[in-house]
């Protein structure tokens, strides 16, 4: 989901004035004060994170507290919605398809958005649901050939890479493993 022209919604917590925008000019030396964000201002950025925090607090979410752009909201004990942001995407997790629309239905009275659909792409990574399987997978192939690219590094030949199993292992241990490849 995105907010569409989102920082233009955040209000301006400091006097900022501007000149009169082309096309607007009355042939005076008046200038206008800002009461909303615009795009390029150094401003936007923070008060739109601040804007975004009100609208998830009116919703009764919770923010996480080790990442400030994940907001939690349980509803009972078995369902829950979980949104993360990035600028003004926000990533829609559920176990309750019927409250992800109620989100984006609360959302949407008050602020133009626009539905994405199932994610697929996210910070160039794939995202690969299988709904039978109860699985997802994140490939990330498009920004590791862009970094490649980027560092003249396209055709390089790959190496195999190794595959921890999840446990816990010490660090010497980790070490030795790698040491032994050639």
């Amino acid at each position: 989901m995105d907010f569409v022209t989102a920082f233009l919604n955040a209000d301006v917590d400091t006097e900022l004035y501007m000149e009169q925008p082309k096309g607007y000019e009355d042939e005076s030396s008046k200038v206008c004060k800002l009461l909303k964000g615009l795009y390029g201002l150094k401003q936007a950025p923070r008060g739109w994170n601040q804007k975004f925090n009100e609208i998830m607090e009116k919703n009764k979410f919770r923010k996480n507290l080790a990442d400030d752009s994940v907001y939690m909201k349980k509803s009972n004990d078995k369902d829950f919605l979980v949104v993360a942001v990035y600028v003004d995407d926000l990533i829609i997790i559920s176990n309750n398809l019927k409250a992800v629309k109620g989100f984006k239905k609360d959302i949407n009275k008050e602020y133009n958005i626009k539905d994405l659909g199932e994610l697929s792409l996210i910070l160039g990574m794939r995202w690969k649901r299988n709904r039978k399987e109860r699985r997802s997978t994140l490939k990330q192939e498009k920004y590791i050939e862009e970094t490649l690219e980027k560092f003249g590094m396209k055709d390089c030949k790959p190496c195999l890479l190794l595959r921890l199993k999840w446990r816990k292992i010490n660090q010497s241990h980790y070490q030795e493993m790698i040491s032994t490849w050639k």
